[in-house]
Formats: C-alpha cells, sequence, structure tokens
C-alpha cells in the first residue's frame, strides 16, 4: 500500500503538478486509505468505486468510462497507476468537487501529514487510518469481491 509521498509521486507520474498531486493524494488517502484494492459496492450511497480514488463505476458510468479510460474490466482500477490516470481525468472534467471527501473537507486531515512526508519530514510508513470507511476495505491479502 503507497505511503503519502508515493500517493504525491503517482499524481505527479500522470502529470499533475506538485500542488495538484499533494491535494490528491491527500483525498486518496481520505477515499480509500491509499488502499489499492478498497473497492466500495454500496449502492445505498451511489458507488461501485475501486482503487486509491475510488473511481465510480456505477451503472452507466461503467462501460461509459471503461470506454474513456481505455479499460477492459473495472478491475483494471485497482492498480495503482491505471487508477491515477482515470484519477486525472475525472480531476480534468469534473474537479476535485467529484470526491465527496473534498466536498465534505475529509481529506484536509492529510494535508499536513504530505507537506513533512513531501519534504522528508516523516519517514515512510502507511497511511493512517482515519477518515475513511475501513469496512469497506478489502481485508489485508483479501482480494477484493468479483464483479459483474
Amino acid at each position: 500500500m503507497p505511503n503519502l509521498a508515493q500517493l504525491v509521486q503517482l499524481g505527479q507520474s500522470v502529470g499533475l503538478p506538485l500542488g495538484q498531486a499533494k491535494l490528491m493524494a491527500a483525498i486518496g488517502a481520505a477515499e480509500s486509505g491509499g488502499n489499492a484494492l478498497a473497492h466500495n459496492q454500496n449502492r445505498a450511497t451511489g458507488d461501485n468505486s475501486y482503487g486509491i480514488w475510488q473511481i465510480n463505476m456505477i451503472d452507466n458510468l461503467g462501460p461509459a468510462r471503461r470506454k474513456e479510460f481505455g479499460l477492459q474490466s473495472n478491475e483494471q482500477l485497482f492498480d495503482p497507476l491505471t487508477n491515477a490516470m482515470a484519477m486525472k481525468r475525472v480531476l480534468q472534467s469534473s474537479g476535485p468537487t467529484a470526491w465527496a471527501t473534498y466536498s465534505s473537507g475529509a481529506y484536509k486531515q492529510f494535508l499536513p501529514q504530505i507537506e513533512k512526508a513531501v519534504s522528508g519530514g516523516v519517514p515512510s510508513g502507511p497511511i493512517p487510518t482515519t477518515g475513511f470507511e475501513s469496512s469497506q476495505l478489502p481485508q489485508q491479502g483479501q482480494a477484493p469481491s468479483p464483479q459483474e
């Protein structure tokens, strides 16, 4: 599971400038705890969301986004780089308000830790597990539930 500095690097690897990469790292930490295998299947909240940035593929979004992102299956979004590329497309088309943790402000708790991690002030370690629903994530070493 990537740490905060790695989430920033992942954002930069898909072409985000540093400031945006930091913001999106905080959003990824809040959305999934940085868990590449996170899968939120809660239809009551309108979710069938995958990976670090919880890319939503529910109902008609799935086929349209698979085509837009060049994916054969939703499960490809469990790959961190693929998820980051999809995140960039969603960010470009909808802005950060596409993520509930941005709108709610939940991402803000990670910003000081990201600043320290990027400046080398925090050892590389797991992302703190606050600000997201751990019940929505697969257990350590457990594969996500198959879909479709």
